[in-house]
Order: C-alpha cells, then structure tokens, then sequence
C-alpha cells in the first residue's frame, strides 16, 4: 500500500513539473524582447559611462515610449531621463500581435504626460522628435529595429543687430500664438498658448555687444502657421527700454525662421530670413 502511494505522489509531481514547463514555455513563447535604435537629426554619443541624444549641439533630457495595442489602448509606457543607463536605446517586452509604438524625444522645461489622452506638455517646449513604429510580434519578429524620429517642433531666432544698453537686464519675446504641447497618439501640436511671454535674462557683460541671438521653440502643427511676435527690452525697473513687433511671422515645422534688426533705434525694426537648414537630407547606412 505504501508502495502504491509513493508511486501515486510521484506521478502527480511529474505531471505538476510538466505542466509548469508548459505553462513557462507558453509565456516565453508569447512574449519577444524587442529594442529600437533611435535615428533622427540628433545622434546618440556613447561615453564611457553616459549616452546622450544631441541635436545641435544640445542633448535632449527625456525619452518616452508608449506601446499601443492593435485596437489603440495604452499596454505599457517608458520613460526615460538622459542619466538613465541605456539611454536612447529602449527595450521592451510585447506579446505577441500588433503593436503601435511611438517614442518622443525632447529637452523641453518640466514635461508633464498624460497616458490618458495621449498630452504630453511642457512649460516651455525646446527641440522636440516624434516617431510611430506600427511591429507585428511573433517567434520571428527580430530582435533590433531601427526607429527614425522626426522634428515637431519650429525655431524662432531673434538677431538684435544693435549694441545692447547697459541698463538692459532682460529682454521678452512674446508670439501672439504659440504651442507647447505634443498629442502623442497623432504628433500633432496641441497646448496652444495666446501671448505667452518668454523672458530671456541679460547678462551685464553683453552690454555693448551686437548681434544678441534669442531662440525660442514651438512645437508645431504640421501645415504652416503664423505668429505676431513683440520683443521687448527691460530695465532692473521694468521700463521699456527699446521694442519692435513682428507682423505675421511664418513658421513651419523643421525650419528656423530668423529675425535681425535694430531693437533700441528710434523705430525698431526687424527683417525676415527663413533658414533652412534643418531640412536637409538625413543620409545613412544600413
């Protein structure tokens, strides 16, 4: 009898491991471990031990990544700062199935996200890249996919031709209309904002300097779009020292839009450039 029952616990913990085996096997098998190489008009510097996004020059300070399902509900999200290890190269686990990922990249002022609605906000917006990669996981699927991020965001440059005033402590540069927000589902700008006002500090040692640039970002909707801008330099006091206002400024999404001219003449005056260089080719290898 006790032959018997040894032999029956046995069985019973075979048939046990077994199904665990399965039960593990199916799980593996479900899921696929999948990282995305991130290119775009920024490169991904690698030093001994941090990695950075850079775009002109300047990196960017946040990455997120959103997995969406084949009927559009938020599965999973990432976000990543620029001191996180494996920064610029996030790795996620997707089930098995159609999946839409979209990544943000960006280096604007205290981010605020949504998963809800899909709003991703800045208090002030900067250079700002935005991708969708819809993947299709399976036993297949392979292991590294490459991402290509484009720019949602436009630049303004303020040249001030003239020799800044010693008592010069800050000069605003308000845009009638602007926006500082990203719908993260469609890459659309949202967060539009009526005369906000960006204070740009002067230092005392560019009094006398000429050729003072000031550059604000906007993300942008994707057709182009028009803004007023008034500029105007402060005193410690406040008072206005000199101003000069743009009418109907143009802007479009990857793309400067330059202004020079005198701030502190009798009447102030701005021309208008439209620089390009953003929109060159973007060329690489395979």
């Amino acid at each position: 009898m006790m032959k018997n029952l040894t032999m029956a616990v046995l069985t019973l913990t075979a048939l046990t491991a077994c199904e665990n085996r399965d039960s593990a096997d199916n799980l593996r098998q479900e899921y696929s471990n999948v990282s995305f190489a991130l290119t775009g008009d920024f490169a991904l510097t690698e030093f001994e031990e941090t990695r950075a996004l850079a775009a002109d020059g300047k990196s960017m300070t946040d990455l997120w990544v959103m997995d969406y399902d084949g009927d559009g509900n938020l599965v999973q999200q990432m976000h990543q700062s620029s001191g996180d290890d494996g920064f610029g190269s996030p790795q996620l686990s997707l089930s098995y199935g159609s999946h839409v990922i979209r990544f943000v990249a960006a280096r604007g002022k205290n981010p605020q996200l949504s998963a809800t609605s899909g709003i991703l906000t800045w208090e002030s917006a900067s250079d700002t890249f935005w991708a969708e990669y819809p993947i299709t996981v399976d036993e297949n699927t392979a292991a590294v996919h490459n991402v290509t991020l484009g720019r949602m965001s436009s630049r303004l440059n303020i040249t001030v031709n003239d020799a800044i005033p010693s008592e010069v402590t800050s000069i605003d540069i308000t845009p009638s209309v602007w926006y500082r927000g990203l719908n993260f589902r469609t890459g659309g700008a949202t967060g539009q904002v009526l005369g906000e006002t960006v204070t740009v500090n002067i230092p005392s040692s560019r009094a006398g300097a000429t050729g003072t640039v000031l550059t604000v970002f906007s993300i942008s909707p994707a057709a182009d779009w028009s803004t007023d801008v008034t500029v105007t330099a402060h005193d410690a006091d406040d008072n206005v020292v000199g101003q000069a206002v743009i009418t109907g400024a143009p802007m479009r999404r990857n793309r400067t839009t330059a202004y020079s001219g005198q701030l502190f003449a009798a009447a102030g005056a701005f021309s208008l450039q439209l620089a390009a260089e953003w929109e060159e080719d973007y060329s690489a290898t395979w």
